[in-house]
Parts: structure tokens; sequence; C-alpha cells
């Protein structure tokens, strides 16, 4: 945008003044022009039936964007510009009051236009004092002390009207055209029997140059509201959630998931919130709401996932942690957990409860998991064993770990860590009665875990649950 440059000791010029407000409406009409184009639009003027109800309808306040030129006239000490035309913003800040009356024959209607225009206009006539060099005590009235009135504001306005096509028997009637320069807003039918005008007498113009109708008819919704987050909020990431609850019996093929809230991405980086998400996955069917494809495995961790095609939302599971096969149509997808399989022919899921992160195994009596599933057992010097049918390690980062001692030594004692250098718990029965546990989180690097223990008595290191790293 054209700035003006003044220096210390200038005598400002009147152009200084016209040019830097007409750089700057240059400037803001570019801006307009980048986002809505150069087609006339207009926004707000909703058109609402008077209260009290009367044979006038009311157009709220609002505004029109027209392609116009630059300035058709004189702008002060500027000359015209014709040549290059501009988006220009009129402005009505005050509601209009259309009168639309009743045909005077027995059986007739007619039908009202309601249509808007851009309109630039000078205004605020006013005698200005000017400067008297043989007295500068006392100004001049007017250029030359001539008392003329001039001009001291171009004003942009939106302009409205009703304009009233020819009254014809009921049915019959047509609606006017918008004159030229204006666009056709509202329809006002109006019967010869009406005595006052309510809500149905009143239908907008389809294809109306509505702002809110034209983006939805250019950009999907999901894609506004990609640029509306990307503009007034910090950027999405896929998988974001709130209130993430998930669950399963081991009794059953069923996963049960809700979500309060949850960002959804696609492989063209556009983004969705989804909201109430509650869906449940039947891992014994392939597609939505079950397995991405091919055939379910025994004793084989799967990852769950919510999609989404721009309409509907589904749940999915997939043997991949970071790359669904998306059933046909389904563009928008986020991993929100992970599931294991039984070693039985039903497949079932192991029973687990995930709130937020972290997901808790939950043995049952007569469920396919009746304890905890068991890291090592019994005494060891030390060695390295494998978690990774016990979590699913490629997305787990904390891996809840249950150490147990029953009735035993003062000595007995079991260590877990990431290596023997690396021990981050330790439980200590000091000889009490009845058996003796912890409970610790170990932060996962590998699939192993080092196991350790020594002294009398049962003792034994479980894997009570994990946190995801969603």
């Amino acid at each position: 945008m054209d700035r003006q440059i003044v220096y210390p000791g200038q005598i400002p010029l009147e152009t200084d003044l016209l040019n830097a407000q007409k750089n700057a409406m240059i400037g803001l009409a570019k801006l307009a022009e980048s986002i809505l184009g150069t087609n006339t639009l207009v926004d707000g003027l909703a058109c609402t039936p008077t209260s009290p109800a009367s044979m006038t309808v009311d157009v709220a306040p609002g505004q029109i964007f027209e392609l116009e030129n630059i300035d058709d006239s004189a702008y002060g000490a500027l000359a015209s510009d014709t040549t290059h035309q501009i988006l220009k913003q009129g402005v009505a800040l005050d509601k209009a009051n259309l009168s639309c009356p009743a045909p005077g024959t027995a059986g007739y209607s007619i039908n009202y236009l309601i249509q808007a225009t851009y309109q630039s206009t000078d205004g605020g006539s006013t005698v200005l004092p000017y400067y008297n060099a043989s007295n500068p005590a006392q100004a001049y009235s007017g250029p030359n002390n001539n008392g003329t009135a001039q001009y001291t504001v171009r004003e942009g306005k939106l302009v409205v009207s009703a304009k009233p096509g020819v009254a014809a028997t009921t049915g019959s009637q047509t609606t006017p055209s918008p004159d030229s320069g204006y666009v056709g807003l509202f329809v006002i039918t109006v019967a010869d029997t009406d005595s006052t005008l309510t809500a149905g007498n009143i239908s907008q113009v389809s294809g109306a140059p509505f702002i809110t109708e034209y983006l939805t008819d250019k950009i999907s919704q999901a894609t506004a509201d990609t640029l509306y987050s990307k503009i007034t909020a910090p950027a999405p990431v896929r998988g974001m959630f709130q209130n993430l609850v998930a669950s399963t019996t081991g009794l059953d093929s069923n996963i049960g998931i809700t979500i309060d809230e949850l960002t959804v991405e696609s492989a063209a980086n556009e983004y969705q919130t989804l909201r109430n998400v509650n869906v449940t996955i039947d891992s014994a069917t392939v597609g939505a709401n079950g397995l991405d494809a091919g055939s379910l495995a025994v004793d084989t961790w799967y990852y769950t996932y919510i999609i989404w095609d721009g309409t509907t939302v589904a749940g999915l599971i997939s043997a991949s942690p970071t790359a669904p096969t998306l059933p046909s149509g389904y563009t928008h997808w986020a991993r929100v957990g992970a599931i294991h399989t039984d070693t039985t022919a039903n497949k079932y899921p192991y029973p687990i409860h995930q709130v937020g992160r972290r997901a808790a195994y939950a043995p049952a009596a007569g469920t396919n998991m009746t304890s905890l599933p068991t890291v090592a057992s019994g005494n060891n010097a030390g060695a390295m064993t494998s978690i990774a049918n016990l979590i699913p390690v490629q997305v787990a980062k904390i891996a809840n770990v249950y150490g147990y001692i029953t009735i035993g030594s003062s000595s007995a004692v079991i260590s877990v860590g990431q290596s023997a250098q690396n021990v981050l718990f330790t439980v200590n029965s000091g000889g009490t009665s009845p058996a003796h546990g912890n409970t610790f989180d170990v932060i996962i690097d590998t699939d192993s875990l080092w196991y350790a223990a020594s002294g009398s008595g049962s003792k034994s290191a479980s894997i009570a649950g994990w946190e995801d790293n969603l």
C-alpha cells in the first residue's frame, strides 16, 4: 500500500491528506478482493416484518461490496480515476423501512423486489474557513470569501429499495428484474387480501449474493473450519481430544469408545473437530466399525481409530499404528488407543479400561483374562525380558508395572528397570505379612524390561497397564 511522505518544515498540501486516504482505501479494497473476489456481495441485510405488523418490511443494517471506479469525479484536488476499478464497500448503519402496499384489484397479487446497490456520493456540505493573507485573524468564508458551501466527505453507501412488479391474477404475477447496478435480495409477495405482512410474505431471491452463502458454495465446511482455525486459533493436531473413554470386556468382540471432542486429519492435512463421538467397533467384522483389512489374528496388537467421511463418524481397528486402511469414502482419521486379541479361536480383545491416555487391564473371573499378564516371576540374578506382547510398545510411552512379593524373608526383593544400570523401582518385602506389592510407572525405551529378584517367598512383576503416546 502506498504511503505519503512529508518532511520537517515542509508545508503539507491538501493532496497529501487526500492521497493518504485514497491509498488506504485502495489497500483495503485489494485485501478484500483477495478474499472475496470481485463479484458483488452483501452481508447482513436480513429482511423481516415490522413489529407490530404493517404493510412495510424492515431491512437490517449491512454492507455491500461492489466493483467500482476509484473515483468517478474529482476527489477534492485530485482528478477523477475511471481507468482503475477496486472493490468498494458501501455501508448502511441504520435499518431501512420499505413500503409494500397490496394491489387494489380483487384476486390480484404483486411481487416487490428488495434490491441493493453501492452508491458513492459527496456529502457534509458546509461553508469552510479559508486563510486570509491580508488579515490572518479573520478567516474567509469559502474560497475567495465567496460564501460557497463545499462537500467535506465522499460517502460509500449501501442503498436498498423495494421495486414493485406488475399486479396480476394471483399466481401469475412476476418478480421484476433488478435495476441497472442493483442486485436482488428478497421478494415480498402481497395479495389484495393482505392487511399486514408476515414472514410468510418474504422469500430470499435464489442466488442472492450473501457472503455466507458465497463462502459455503466456494469451499467445503471442513475447509472453512480449517481456514478459521488457522486465522483465529493455534494450529490443530491430529488426535487432540477431550474426555476420551474406551473399554473392552473380555467377553465379546466389541470395543466401545466415547469422546466429547476429537480432531481428525486427512492426507491433505485438512482438519475437522468431531463432537459427541460414540462408536462401537466389532473386531469380528471388516470395514467401518470393524477391522480395516484382512482377517483378525490371535494374540496380536491392533490399534483403534476414529474415522470420518464428511458426514458419518465411525470406528476402526488396524494392525498398523500409523496408517490404517480407510474404508471407501472415509478421508479423516485419528488413532485413539490399542487393544490385544486373545489366543483363542474367538480372538476377543483382552479386557481394558482406558481414560484419556491411560489404559489399565481389567482382569475378572469368567473373562479371557483372570489375572494381570506377567513380565517375569521367581528368583532371577537379572535379565532382560520382552514386554512386546504385554503392552503396545510401538505407541506406549510408559508401562505401569506391578511388583508383588508374598510372605518372604527380610531380604526378599524385586527390581525392575531398563537395564541393570538403570533400575527404576525396587519392591522389598521387609519380611512383612501378608503379601507386599507396589505399582510403578516405567518409561519405555525398548520392548524389554530388566527383572531381578531374590529371597524367599513368591515373587513376580506384572503389567497393570500403560500410558499411550497419543
